[in-house]
């Protein structure tokens, strides 16, 4: 009973931490790509890993370099064979052959059809016998279900589904009337979602069940928007989508939950993008670190496209953590009580508390605190002794034969909003000939909740 109470009032003490846990980081690696805009990028769940291909610098300069991220700094790869220099092409990873999958994209001479792969050190192109149609508006990710990479061509209206080997347009149902968009893979519902670009208005959600293309009712929608960027955060569970709200140079964050979206206040946003829905700079969710990274846009100011971004930045909530503060007093066996927590602070994961160098056999109670306090027990008898966990919620326990107690594991809520929640614990142990107050306390410990 009182580890369902513990949960329950973690679960409503924590939420309102959602929003503001989430911020913006600006990354300073030494090595960088260059300033550009309309490139593609993939995370690579093999190497743990971003990859970074081509896009368009400004005086004409299609690039086609080829770039990694491995969330400290930037490397180039100068492979001897590569695809062409190209801008807006489209780039996911498949994670059953573990390559990352190109497609088209617009180069120096037109648009493009050709397949390449990434395998972690090299390029191949890849020679199907049919292939989507010359493109640079197309919206690709891959299915784990189903083991194919699926492509929204904009040329055709067309679903294609790529094997390993060859492409197949699929004969789907009732697509959405604009392809031009972001197609993630809803880990959690096992179902392929496309956010089309409509521009001036609010984004709409369609999901794809193999054959038929249907459009999402929801409750709110997001503000309307010109352009966006959507990627799957796995950690959280949700969609994220981040955009310039119509007619103002305010950006936006919204997250989709499956039912209905929830509109975020991450600190530290970026500088707004400008342009069509390639100036945006690309982005991705890197599985590993938790973080969502974008690299890269055009900057709009005084009517004119000014600036190309390099910069590197990275969305995320606080990592986890378990840190000790201050010191117990000691007790009558001349030894200080120490408390110590271990596990996996994070939504789902389990942790759990334990008492060591109390008196054996003996009684206490372990503080469950949801704002950090200080409180000297000194004037009352116990010098030295300070209580710094405000006992909201109290276990109660008894220590064994060698002066030790420990709390069964706690499984923390799967509730992405308690991430960036913290909270405080201190046991205080019975013993008698301590002091005036007849106890002891333990050091306390401060828990971040996070990944």
């Amino acid at each position: 009973m009182m580890r369902t109470s513990l949960l329950t009032l973690a679960a409503l003490l924590l939420l309102p931490f959602a929003a503001q846990a989430q911020f913006w980081e600006l990354r300073k690696p030494k090595n960088f790509p260059p300033a550009r805009v309309g490139h593609a990028m993939a995370y690579d769940a093999k190497s743990g890993t971003t990859l970074l291909f081509g896009g368009y610098s400004g005086g004409g300069k299609v690039l086609g370099d080829t770039w990694q991220w491995d969330g400290k700094d930037w490397k180039q790869f100068k492979p001897t064979v590569s695809p062409s220099a190209r801008v807006g092409s489209a780039m996911a990873y498949d994670s059953a052959r573990g390559k990352i999958v190109l497609f088209g994209g617009r180069g120096k001479t037109g648009l493009l059809q050709d397949t390449w792969e990434w395998d972690g050190k090299a390029w191949t192109q890849r020679h199907p016998k049919l292939s989507p149609s010359k493109t640079s508006a197309h919206a690709m990710t891959y299915d784990p279900l189903r083991k194919k990479m699926f492509l929204l061509d904009a040329q055709s209206r067309g679903t294609w589904a790529w094997d390993g080997t060859n492409w197949k347009q699929l004969k789907s149902i009732a697509p959405p009337p604009q392809i031009i968009g972001s197609l993630v893979f809803d880990a959690t519902r096992n179902t392929i979602l496309f956010f089309p670009f409509f521009g001036a208005a609010s984004p709409q959600i369609w999901e794809w069940d193999g054959k038929t293309w249907k459009q999402l009712k929801t409750l709110t929608s997001p503000t309307r928007m010109d352009w966006f960027r959507v990627v799957y955060n796995d950690h959280r569970k949700r969609t994220h989508l981040w955009g310039r709200v119509s007619r103002s140079t305010r950006f936006e964050s919204w997250e989709w939950d499956g039912q209905d979206w929830t509109l975020t206040k991450p600190q530290y946003v970026p500088t707004s993008r400008w342009g069509t829905f390639q100036d945006y700079g690309a982005m991705v969710f890197d599985l590993q670190r938790a973080r969502i990274v974008l690299f890269g846009g055009r900057v709009f100011r005084q009517q004119v496209y000014t600036t190309y971004l390099h910069d590197t930045r990275e969305l995320h909530a606080p990592a986890q953590s378990i840190k000790t503060i201050g010191s117990g007093c000691q007790g009558s066996n001349l030894l200080t009580p120490t408390l110590i927590g271990k596990g996996d602070p994070r939504p789902g994961g389990v942790v759990y508390f334990q008492t060591e160098k109390c008196l054996l056999l003996t009684p206490l109670a372990l503080f469950f605190g949801f704002a950090k306090v200080r409180f000297d027990l000194k004037p009352l008898g116990a010098p030295g002794c300070i209580v710094q966990a405000n006992p909201s919620v109290v276990i109660l326990g008894q220590t064994g034969l060698l002066g030790a107690w420990r709390t069964p594991g706690m499984s923390l809520p799967m509730i992405p909003e308690i991430v960036g929640g913290k909270y405080w614990t201190q046991a205080v142990a019975y013993d008698p000939k301590a002091n005036r107050l007849q106890l002891t306390v333990t050091n306390a410990l401060e828990t971040t909740v996070g990944y």
